[in-house]
């Protein structure tokens, strides 16, 4: 999009800086769902005069773009009036179903595309714009009239405008040098947001007007105090000037790339205990590295003095222990990798199914008293043959009951092996053969994907005479929002089970609600499997509510499941509830008004037009 306003703007640009202006609060708006309606009314505007382009963004400040997302855009004024009331039911339940096939006919849609970005040409008189998305972070930038505007859901169905400005910050530091990392904090009347930064970084949007900005380098040796600075429409720049603070930081360096996650950094006063690892042990002060933060520390601002530090592992030093003099400014301090003996190591070999692969094992090594893990670690590297070196934990003193193993996680699956301590420095573990399911999902929209979950689970030929078991995500990104066509899942164990396809509905407690609209057989056997579900025909079921001011929560149950409850949903503006994929058949409507009794009634689906509330 078009950063910077024209010299002159066109008519359209003009008209669409009016829409931008008056978009307000929709009452249709539904914070509970996760979607929302944003109004724009255009007065004295000829059709087919306006160009509407925006951009769908997870987040104002880091503006990481919402791709693959549908917009809908209803022309208003071909929208005809609600049916009255009074007419006989078969009349009043007819002209619902027209009006509401007549609208649906006027709906223009858009896709968001890699950037976020979406384009409308020939904007209506009067329009409103649709959102319906399964995430509460979507943001919608909206540009027209060379400004940027800032659109965004608020609780109970509110819609917040802000004109926003795209804001790049430079951090300096005093001393001349450069920063790979930093956080900005900025202070506005919405409060105060943290971000981190980096040199590559792309601009931010920030609400037009008076901000407090401060930063500080990740480490804290290099800090910019509070300042306020005044942000106009437009790209601008920030720089920010960082001075030093006397902080004790620095990094590990390993001798190879191999992930460690059992380190800590100790560090004491040189001048509390002589610098050697049984004093380090009771250090006044220790942090944990792990490879993710590139084996960084930091102990922020200390007094100036002699500090000894090193790296431990299990009780034992693996980096040499370096002395650090810290002054007014930042100190920082490189530890270096120290060999560790063989005797300390233990040989862990991995055997894998013939044609199977075992994906970035992790390996670890462990005590166990018991079912009480005492203490377990990950401190591998791999050997010139391929096998994986772990450090073995201490055995505590008078532990006879205690018991070593060795765990290794990975794509095939999780195994643990008991072995006896100085009876070998070798531990096998072998893997047996896994399925690897792969299913595509056929003929679904991206709106539906979003909300559909892989279900799985054992079959159990006793089971019929008890209680079914529950499903089981075939993935741990199958967690919606998820437009993704193909789920896979390994590390399986060959035999029969069942495949579901379940559909996912948020309740207003955040709980997840799940029912099933397809489900297959299937025999796993070692190996790669394909398996293709093609969309069944799903309905939607309208329930029209009595008008008033009255609010009610509607529930659908499946008789055929059960008795699961299928959905809860508020009423939108015209005083509607949707239920959507539903499979067809009879379902059992429950309606309760607040402050009354509930009622149902039996519902076939699919349905023709609205159906009335239960009195």
């Amino acid at each position: 999009m078009p950063r910077e306003a024209p010299a002159e703007p066109a008519a359209g640009a003009t008209a669409n800086a009016d829409a931008a202006s008056v978009i307000e609060r929709s009452p249709a708006a539904s914070a509970a769902l996760s979607s929302w309606t944003a109004e724009l009314a255009v007065p004295e505007l000829r059709r087919g005069e306006a160009v509407l382009t925006g951009r769908l963004v997870r987040s104002f400040e880091q503006r990481e773009p919402f791709a693959n997302l549908e917009l809908l855009l209803e022309d208003m004024s071909a929208t005809s009036p609600a049916p009255r009331e009074e007419l006989p039911l078969e009349d009043w339940l007819r002209a619902t179903a027209e009006r509401e096939l007549a609208r649906r006919a006027n709906l223009r849609r858009a896709t968001s595309d890699e950037r976020g970005e979406f384009r409308f040409e020939g904007l209506p008189a009067q329009a409103r714009l649709l959102l319906h998305a399964a995430s509460a972070d979507l943001r919608l930038e909206l540009e027209s009239g060379g400004s940027l505007y800032g659109i965004e859901p608020q609780p109970l169905g509110a819609i917040r405008v802000r004109e926003i400005a795209l804001v790049r910050f430079e951090l300096t530091r005093a001393d001349g040098g450069g920063l790979s990392s930093a956080r900005i904090a900025w202070s506005s009347e919405r409060g105060t947001t943290a971000s981190g930064w980096t040199p590559s970084d792309r601009e931010r949007a920030l609400p037009v007007g008076s901000v407090e900005l401060e930063a500080r380098s990740n480490d804290g040796a290099w800090v910019a105090e509070k300042s306020r600075v005044e942000l106009v429409r437009g790209p601008q720049r920030v720089v920010l000037r960082l001075e030093p603070r006397p902080v004790l930081c620095g990094r590990f360096a390993p001798r190879d790339a191999t992930p460690r996650w059992d380190l800590a950094v100790h560090l004491i006063e040189a001048e509390a205990g002589s610098a050697t690892p049984e004093a380090l042990l009771a250090a006044v002060d220790k942090m944990s590295l792990d490879a993710s933060t590139r084996y960084r520390f930091s102990f922020g601002e200390r007094a100036p003095g002699t500090y000894a530090l090193a790296v431990f592992s299990g009780g034992r030093a693996v980096s040499e222990i370096a002395l650090a003099t810290l002054g007014a400014s930042p100190c920082e301090i490189v530890l270096h990798e120290i060999e560790a003996t063989e005797q300390q190591l233990l040989r862990v070999v991995l055997e894998a199914p013939p044609g199977a692969e075992l994906g970035s094992p992790a390996v670890y090594a462990g005590v166990r008293i018991g079912e009480r893990t005492l203490e377990e670690r990950e401190h591998s590297r791999r050997a010139d043959d391929g096998a994986y070196l772990v450090a073995e934990p201490e055995l505590p003193e008078a532990a006879s009951d205690a018991r070593s193993y060795v765990r290794v996680r990975c794509s095939l699956g999780e195994q643990t092996v008991f072995y006896e301590r100085g009876a070998t420095n070798e531990v096998r573990v072998a893997f047996a053969p896994q399925a690897h399911l792969v299913v595509d999902l056929v003929g679904f929209a991206p709106k539906e994907l979003t909300r559909l979950w892989l279900g799985f689970r054992r079959s159990d030929p006793d089971r019929a005479s008890g209680t079914a078991e529950p499903w089981a995500r075939l993935t741990a990104e199958d967690d919606p929002p998820s437009v993704a066509s193909r789920r896979e899942r390994s590390g399986l164990q060959p035999g029969s089970y069942e495949i579901a396809l379940l559909v996912v509905e948020r309740s207003e407690r955040g709980l997840a609600q799940q029912w099933p609209i397809l489900t297959r057989s299937l025999e796993l056997a070692p190996g790669t499997q394909r398996l293709e579900l093609a969309r069944p025909p799903l309905h939607e079921l309208l329930v029209q509510l009595p008008p008033g001011e009255i609010s009610y929560s509607c529930a659908l149950h499946w008789p055929d499941n059960g008795g699961r409850t299928v959905a809860l949903a508020p009423p939108d503006a015209e005083r509607r509830v949707s239920f959507e994929l539903l499979p067809a058949g009879r379902y059992r409507l429950v309606c309760k008004p607040k402050g009354g009794a509930e009622a149902a009634m039996e519902v076939e689906v699919p349905s023709v037009g609205p159906v009335r509330a239960p009195e």
